[in-house]
C-alpha cells in the first residue's frame, strides 16, 4: 500500500495537539517537537511550514516559536495548487519553453476557479522532481499537476509517484511513468507519428528514418511514436528496416544545441547515409534536432527537402523562422495544462479523482511543403 509522507502524518498530529501546545508556557522548539513525535528535524520543519502556509500557525518575529492563527472569515486564505515543471538544470531550453506553455494553461484554469498556482522546478532527475513535490506539499497546496520526467527501469522500483500516497490529488502530464496510478493528460503520440509516417509515404517516401531514445528509460511519448511508425509501415505494406531506426544515447540532451548533441547527430546521420539504400525522409525527435539534421545534411551537400525531407515535432519557436522551412507537429501544451488543472480541480471539489488517461490529438503543421 502507498505510504503517506511522514511530515503529513506529523502535521495532522500537530493539528490535533494545537490547544495543548499553545497552552504551554512556551511553544516547543523543533528539537522538542522532534522528541515528542519521534521523527527527524526536516520532517518537523516541513510539517510546521505546511501549517504556516495554510494560515493555521504564524511565526513569531524575532523568536523561534509560533502562535495559533484564527483567520477572519473576511480574509480567507487563497486556495493553492502546485505545478511541478521540468526545466533544464543548465537554464532555459526548448523543454523549458514547452513547460512554460503547460504552466500558463494551469494558471489560466486555476484563476478561473479562484485558485492560485505555486510552481517548483524539478531539474532533470527524479530526485529533483520529488524535492519539488515536497516543497509544494510543504507550502500547503491542495493538489498537484506534475510534468514528470522519464524514469529508468531501475528507478521505477522506488518511484514515489507509483508507490507513495502524496496526500493530495495528483494529475500527471507528458512523460507519464509506467504503472502510473494517477490521472494523466497526454498527447496521442502513437496516432501522431502514424500520421507523420503516412503523410511521408503519400509524398512518395519509401525509406523513412526515425530517431528515438534509448530503451534504458521509459519515455512514453517516444515509445508511442515508434509504435505509430511501425503501424503505418504495416498498414501500408512497407517492410520495416531496423537500420532506419537509430537511437540517441541517454547521456545526450536533446533539448539544447550543444557540441555533444551535434557530434552524436553527425555520427547517426553518417550511419543513415552509409546504408546501401539511404533514407529519403528523416523523423527527428523534435524541431531543434530537426534543425541540426538539416544543417548537417546541407554541410554534406544534400538538398533539403529536395533530396531528404526532415520532419520535426512540437512547433518550437526556434523552428518557426528557420530556412528552409520544414514540416512539424502542433501540440497544444497550454490546452494540456488547462485540461490537467480542470480535472484536478474537479477532483478536489468532489473528493474523488479516479485514475483516467485523457488523450489529446495533435495536428500536423505542413510548412515548407507544396499546398
Amino acid at each position: 500500500m502507498p505510504s503517506q509522507p511522514a511530515y503529513l502524518r506529523v502535521k495532522e498530529q500537530l493539528l490535533r495537539d494545537l490547544s495543548d501546545l499553545s497552552a504551554s508556557a512556551s511553544w516547543p522548539t523543533e528539537s522538542g517537537l522532534q522528541e515528542r513525535y519521534q521523527v527527524s528535524r526536516p520532517t518537523i520543519s516541513k510539517a510546521l511550514t505546511a501549517l504556516v502556509a495554510e494560515g493555521v500557525l504564524a511565526r513569531v518575529p524575532g523568536r523561534r516559536g509560533f502562535v495559533v492563527v484564527r483567520p477572519s472569515q473576511e480574509t480567507p486564505q487563497p486556495l493553492r495548487i502546485g505545478h511541478v515543471a521540468v526545466v533544464n538544470t543548465s537554464g532555459p531550453s526548448a523543454l523549458f519553453q514547452l513547460q512554460q506553455y503547460v504552466g500558463q494553461g494551469v494558471r489560466v484554469a486555476a484563476e478561473r476557479q479562484g485558485y492560485r498556482v505555486v510552481s517548483a522546478a524539478s531539474g532533470q532527475s527524479i530526485t529533483g522532481e520529488r524535492a519539488a513535490v515536497d516543497d509544494l506539499l510543504a507550502a500547503g497546496v491542495q493538489g498537484l499537476v506534475i510534468s514528470s520526467i522519464p524514469r529508468s527501469f531501475e528507478e521505477q522500483d522506488t518511484d514515489y509517484l507509483i508507490h507513495e500516497d502524496l496526500g493530495v490529488p495528483v494529475v500527471v502530464t507528458g512523460m507519464v511513468p509506467q504503472g502510473n496510478p494517477h490521472t494523466a493528460v497526454i498527447f496521442d503520440n502513437r496516432q501522431l507519428c502514424y500520421d507523420v509516417t503516412s503523410w511521408l509515404m503519400v509524398q512518395g517516401h519509401r525509406r523513412i528514418g526515425i530517431l528515438t531514445r534509448t530503451t534504458e528509460s521509459y519515455h512514453l511519448p517516444l515509445r508511442e511514436r515508434l509504435r505509430g511508425y511501425e503501424d503505418a509501415h504495416r498498414d501500408l505494406s512497407l517492410p520495416l528496416d531496423p537500420a532506419l531506426v537509430l537511437t540517441l544515447p541517454p547521456t545526450v540532451e536533446q533539448w539544447d544545441r550543444n557540441a555533444c548533441l551535434h557530434t552524436t547527430l553527425e555520427l547517426l546521420l553518417d550511419r543513415w547515409l552509409a546504408l546501401p539504400e539511404r533514407p529519403t525522409a528523416l523523423i527527428a525527435l523534435e524541431d531543434l534536432v530537426a534543425i541540426e539534421l538539416i544543417e548537417l545534411l546541407q554541410q554534406r551537400g544534400i538538398r533539403v527537402p529536395e533530396e531528404i525531407t526532415v520532419f520535426g515535432f512540437d512547433n518550437l519557436e526556434i523552428g518557426r523562422h528557420f530556412q528552409p522551412a520544414f514540416p512539424t507537429t502542433q501540440p497544444d501544451f497550454q490546452r494540456m495544462g488547462e485540461l490537467a488543472c480542470n480535472v484536478l480541480l474537479s477532483g478536489i471539489a468532489s473528493g474523488e479523482l479516479p485514475p483516467r488517461t485523457y488523450v489529446l490529438p495533435v495536428p500536423l503543421l505542413l510548412r515548407g511543403t507544396p499546398p
